[in-house]
């Protein structure tokens, strides 16, 4: 599906911090040439990361690397996003360009949402 994937930035939306939240640019090429441009929250990784632990057969299960942490009261620091966006980066190809589990529905359904 996914022949290279970055997450070329973030982006903060809202004009409150308690009500605010990180959005992440990821870029997918596809295997075709085509760029996909998804806007993620962490929650959104969050959420992946469930779906495929839940749905992938028990022996591709291990293919999924551990999420990075949350870090609440760091979570506006240019620093900290930094360093997140390059760890979700890692996440990302992970999971994306391995041949089984980047194929599978929930990464699909997850890039197209």
């Amino acid at each position: 599906f996914a022949q290279d994937v970055r997450i070329n930035g973030w982006t903060s939306v809202g004009d409150k911090p308690e009500r605010g939240y990180i959005v992440y640019d990821c870029a997918i090429r596809t295997k075709e040439g085509t760029t996909i441009h998804a806007h993620k929250r962490y929650s959104d990784f969050d959420e992946l990361e469930t779906v495929l632990r839940r749905t992938l057969p028990r022996s591709q299960r291990h293919f999924v690397p551990v999420l990075p942490p949350k870090s609440p009261l760091s979570r506006y620091r240019p620093a900290f996003l930094d360093r997140r966006r390059r760890l979700l980066q890692s996440w990302l190809s992970a999971v994306l360009l391995h041949p089984d589990v980047g194929g599978s529905k929930a990464v699909r359904v997850w890039v197209m949402s």
